[in-house]
């Protein structure tokens, strides 16, 4: 007796692949598009981490610091002030290094950030937090109070507000 051997699949064996793989893509798409949004609500997560940070620092330390927005809307840099009248610099970190240039949403796609500060500034500039903890419009201690509060945007939905008075980040 001559036994065959298969070189092929069944119908039923086909029927079944495409049936887990059309579940499979079903449960995938709805997750795939939900991770936007996601990644989103991470950068604001994230930049609002930055700004506590930056206003902590300045309180801390009693030194004018800020957080620097890019021309292009996508990075973020920590700067301070080591010594009254100096030039602002990149903020040290624990050991002593400059702070580097964070990318907000790296790897995210067209996630932009847009920043409009309290004296009317956007586009590349800076966020200044004074020894008490308000914004400024610079580093200088003669820095003017601002007139309206910032309003930092991310992305299509996402905006973080800083109170001119307080400096109160929300």
């Amino acid at each position: 007796m001559r036994t065959r051997t298969r070189h092929a699949f069944t119908l039923v064996e086909l029927v079944i692949v495409v049936t887990v793989t059309g579940i499979l893509a079903a449960t995938a798409i709805p997750a795939l598009s939900s991770w936007s949004a996601s990644s989103e609500h991470a950068a604001r997560r994230e930049l609002s981490r930055v700004l506590s940070f930056a206003r902590s620092n300045a309180i801390a330390t009693s030194r004018p610091t800020g957080v620097g927005f890019s021309a292009d809307g996508r990075t973020l840099s920590l700067v301070w002030t080591a010594s009254p009248g100096a030039a602002p610099e990149p903020l040290p970190d624990l050991f002593g290094m400059p702070t580097a240039p964070l990318t907000l949403g790296a790897g995210l796609g067209a996630l932009e950030m847009n920043a409009v500060l309290g004296d009317g500034a956007s586009g590349e500039c800076t966020l200044w937090f004074g020894h008490e903890g308000t914004p400024r419009s610079s580093h200088l201690s003669s820095a003017t109070v601002w007139t309206s509060d910032a309003r930092i945007t991310l992305g299509a939905d996402s905006t973080i507000t800083v109170r001119r008075g307080t400096g109160v980040i929300e």
